[in-house]
């Protein structure tokens, strides 16, 4: 069975397509009389989003669904710290820490400030993490907080739609972790369609 909802209703509908979900109703969206499905083709970013949002409703195994809003909230970061170039690398050097005195300058945003013990996910010769941790993404130093870069669990809709309160936190605070321990937190915590 087939659901055919336009998109500029999709996002109030999003609790009456989570119960339906449940029903194994495939969902399609629609917009100026085109029917999307999720292909392989390029879409629009508003409609990609939404088709995001589909395929995690059409996806009916928990693990998965629970896989699939990781995998698209992490590509959501990603693209976010690239397109906009927050840090501005230049020489292997934040923008940060080009404007400390080398005595307060951090190895990396990978860095424990407590003891400055770099995490053991992150692979120093390929200057990055080994893992995909969310919680990871989610953090700002405090000189891009001052100018008012910040992200939180409501701004990335894959989170917001579909994460109980519990989940959110744990999708914000379980740093130095991995996808697995993430996702197996989640499912303690269940509370999906």
């Amino acid at each position: 069975m087939n659901k055919v909802v336009d998109v500029d209703s999709f996002y109030k509908k999003i609790y009456y397509l989570k119960i339906l979900s449940k029903f194994r109703v495939n969902i399609i969206v629609k917009d100026k009389k085109r029917e999307y499905q999720n292909s392989s083709v390029k879409h629009p970013d508003k409609i990609d989003e939404i088709l995001k949002m589909v395929n995690i409703l059409n996806t009916h195994k928990r693990k998965d669904r629970y896989s699939l809003i990781y995998d698209y909230a992490c590509d959501y970061l990603d693209n976010e710290f690239l397109n906009n170039n927050w840090c501005d690398f230049k020489k292997n050097m934040c923008i940060s820490n080009r404007n400390k005195p080398e005595e307060y300058q951090v190895g990396s945003c990978c860095t424990r400030t407590a003891n400055r013990e770099t995490c053991h996910y992150f692979d120093d010769t390929k200057k990055r993490c080994s893992i995909r941790c969310l919680s990871c993404k989610f953090f700002v130093c405090r000189y891009l907080e001052s100018h008012g870069i910040k992200y939180r669990v409501k701004d990335i809709p894959y989170l917001k739609y579909f994460l109980s309160l519990r989940q959110k936190l744990f999708a914000r605070i379980s740093f130095f972790r991995t996808k697995e321990e993430i996702i197996s937190d989640w499912l303690k915590f269940y509370k999906l369609p």
